[in-house]
């Protein structure tokens, strides 16, 4: 790593914004979902036994070990980030103006995963969250 940074540093330096550009598209859906299922799905409470047990038989199990909610509610989130900012061209579009590309993709992103993952998840009884 020491190498690639001291014979591209400039590189780096020039691309860093798009670099960091580029991670927020995962980054910002990812947190609004984490934060959401721990936070108000959860209810801040795990089950340790259960976050080590890949099996069927774990609380936290999945559809083949999947939260398929949470996967399609991310690939959506992260081309709707496009909607506010392009990060390969640093372009900002008309919604950055009134909202960041952060904040205009987590609020909604929170908002559909809490809707969704109550709809399905909890009200089907897969991957351990509480009654509600």
């Amino acid at each position: 790593m020491a190498i690639c940074l001291a014979l591209g540093a400039d590189w780096i330096y020039d691309h860093f914004y798009i670099m960091l550009g580029v991670t927020c598209v995962f980054y910002v859906p990812m947190t609004a979902i984490a934060v959401v299922d721990y936070f108000l799905l959860r209810k801040q409470k795990l089950e340790m036994r259960s976050l080590f047990n890949m099996t069927e038989t774990s609380k936290y199990y999945f559809w083949g070990g999947i939260n398929w909610v949470a996967l399609i509610i991310f690939i959506a989130a992260a081309l709707f980030y496009l909607v506010f900012f392009n990060p390969a061209t640093l372009v900002v579009h008309k919604p950055f103006v009134y909202f960041t590309a952060s904040v205009g993709t987590f609020v909604p992103t929170a908002v559909i995963y809490w809707f969704c993952a109550k709809s399905f998840l909890v009200k089907k009884g897969v991957g351990g969250y509480p009654s509600l």
